[in-house]
């Protein structure tokens, strides 16, 4: 058995699944289907030789050259060295990606979202932290409130509210997605920065835990 490694699609492309049905028996579809491969960009392997298999499947050191590359079931003969240059290349990006990974998981677990999770568990407990209308009202509260802030009217609102409510119903996943980043570029074009806003608004609130608990138990739901 040969030592060599190949990269190839996980899914058999539609030349390695036309090469191996010009052949038969496992062992010979299988060469077929691997030397019709597809090279990853950027990490073409060099021919030297070709060789043609004996009868038990392995390659046959007595038939060999550029004729043998027109034959489906040959043997390429490659550039050990370049492979070994390729996989430690691999092996490296493998590396970047699991470092990379561990930052996505550190970050995700530290994001700002994260950190108003225990703010909201202390002020209103699990009820109300899973109470999805109720943090709808006060999502919409608090935008409507952005927007009279940085000079939008009660009429623009209103007529907003129609134009959304006249649409088909958008995919939550995207629409945060938008709210993001309308967001930002409304932070832009008022030369505010969200981040920090939102770090000292979430400092802020820490220091009205009994305020808000209290306003939430007496105060009437929008």
């Amino acid at each position: 058995m040969r030592q060599e490694y190949k990269l190839v699609p996980v899914d058999a492309t539609a030349d390695m699944i036309a090469a191996g049905m010009k052949v038969y028996g496992a062992t010979a579809r299988y060469n077929a289907m691997l030397a019709a491969a597809p090279a990853p960009l950027g990490m073409e392997v060099e021919v030297l030789a070709w060789y043609l298999p004996d009868e038990d499947g392995k390659p046959d050191a007595t038939v060999r050259g550029d004729v043998a590359k027109h034959v489906p079931e040959a043997f390429p003969l490659v550039d050990r060295a370049h492979i070994a240059r390729l996989q430690a290349e691999n092996a490296a990006l493998q590396q970047r990606l699991s470092v990379a990974d561990q930052r996505v998981d550190e970050l995700t677990l530290n994001s700002f979202q994260q950190r108003v999770r225990p703010w909201m568990a202390e002020c209103f407990g699990p009820e109300v932290l899973g109470d999805e209308q109720e943090r709808n009202h006060r999502f919409i509260e608090e935008a409507l409130e952005l927007i009279q802030a940085c000079g939008a009217t009660a009429s623009e609102a209103h007529q907003l509210v129609d134009y959304v409510y006249g649409r088909p119903v958008g995919d939550k996943i995207q629409e945060i997605g938008g709210v993001m980043v309308t967001l930002a570029a409304l932070c832009l074009a008022h030369g505010l920065n969200m981040h920090i806003a939102g770090e000292t608004e979430l400092q802020r609130i820490w220091t009205k835990v009994d305020q808000i608990r209290g306003c939430q138990k007496f105060c009437v739901r929008a």
